[in-house]
């Protein structure tokens, strides 16, 4: 509350605090007469006496709340640990806006808050990234990455920024020159890698994971797209038949919920009938 009254009054004030233009004469009003007989022009004494001290000498205690806020600025903006918070605050010390710039970074909903915001959907976003990697990355495929992604997922925020930046590329690199490391282990995986996906293409249960299969080894198509399957067709064909499944499970709980809604009705209709009649057994039968 305190920082927003201050930005306010800076902003009351034209965005210039009310000691900018102290011991500047060329900033301060002279009195000027306005009749013929006004007194004649006072001296340059005189006129620095008649200035308001308000507008010479700044507040004292709004000069010490904004040099706080300034100090406050710059720590976050040398040790806060979100990237994006100190990124943020080094733009407002620096701003030309001044004083306006660092008490508005520092109110309610300002520069601060929002730089928050940002690294908590930056953080968001990298643990997602890592979690992805881990479920789409096997280990057979990708010992490196999906290694440096487990490391990564347990190591916290820092370890997660620095693999979404350059750990994922880094990872995938190694596995790539491993597998390239000799000839043969190379045509043997390859082999190895196109039979269990021609398997995935004739029996996996999902017909969406069957067709990506089934594409990757299409007439002419090569190791790089066998690759790609392992990297993403495959989860993505078992993503789009996990939602398929998940509408005809609900589809069928519908159906089963007004069938078994329906049979208790007539159920209890027939109970009913049988108490009002005459003759209950035969009504029964």
């Amino acid at each position: 509350m305190t920082v927003g009254a201050l930005a306010g009054a800076i902003a009351l004030a034209g965005g210039v605090p009310a000691w900018a233009g102290a011991g500047s004469p060329a900033a301060a009003p002279r009195q000027v007469a306005s009749t013929a007989g006004a007194a004649p022009a006072s001296s340059p004494a005189q006129e620095q006496a008649q200035v308001p001290e308000q507008a010479q000498v700044p507040s004292p205690e709004l000069a010490a709340a904004v040099e706080e806020a300034r100090k406050r600025v710059t720590t976050m903006a040398k040790t806060h640990p979100a990237a994006e918070v100190r990124t943020s605050a080094w733009n407002a010390l620096r701003s030309t806006r001044g004083d306006q710039a660092v008490l508005e970074w520092l109110a309610p909903g300002g520069g601060f808050d929002a730089a928050k915001q940002r690294a908590r959907e930056t953080r968001a976003r990298n643990k997602a990234f890592c979690e992805r990697v881990i479920a789409t990355h096997t280990a057979e495929f990708s010992p490196h990455v999906r290694a440096a992604a487990t490391r990564a997922l347990k190591g916290g925020v820092a370890a997660q920024a620095a693999f979404a930046a350059s750990g994922y590329a880094e990872a995938q690199r190694l596995d790539r020159a491993a597998r390239e490391a000799g000839e043969q282990q190379r045509l043997d995986v390859a082999a190895a890698d196109r039979e269990f996906v021609r398997t995935l293409g004739l029996r996996d249960p999902g017909e969406q994971v069957r067709v990506a299969a089934q594409w990757a080894l299409r007439p002419g198509a090569a190791d790089d797209d066998v690759a790609e399957f392992f990297g993403y067709g495959w989860a993505t064909g078992a993503t789009l038949d996990l939602t398929a499944y998940r509408a005809r499970v609900a589809d069928a709980e519908a159906a089963r919920h007004h069938t078994l809604t329906r049979l208790i009705a007539e159920a209890t209709a027939a109970e009913a009938a049988v108490a009002g009649a005459a003759d209950a057994a035969r009504a029964r039968a």
